[in-house]
């Protein structure tokens, strides 16, 4: 049994409906990053984003991956987002898209 199952008492309900709303919709923002970084409407590349975030870039890409062991820890099912193309996050925190590596 998972607290992502259903079950009917009420706190136990209201509790197991939270948790699965919660898991839901932090699986739901971080996919919609992704797709803002890797896959914008508005035609920006990836490295252009991220070279908005300067210095703060690296901190993006530690917390997507955070996330995703975390995401990944509740639901074993869960399938991680990978980026299209090989990246080196720099020591300053700056990230670095490598267009001519796509990734596998």
């Amino acid at each position: 049994m998972s607290i992502l199952d259903k079950k009917s008492t009420t706190v136990e309900q209201s509790i197991r409906n939270l948790s699965g709303k919660m898991y839901n919709r932090l699986k739901a923002e971080h996919s919609t990053i992704f797709r803002m970084i890797w896959n914008n409407s508005e035609g920006f590349s990836a490295q252009e984003i991220l070279d908005d975030f300067g210095t703060d870039a690296a901190e993006l890409f530690n917390l997507s991956s955070q996330m995703q062991i975390m995401l990944a820890q509740i639901d074993s099912s869960y399938v991680p987002l990978l980026p299209p193309n090989e990246f080196t996050i720099q020591e300053d925190g700056t990230v670095i898209i490598s267009y001519d590596n796509p990734s596998a």
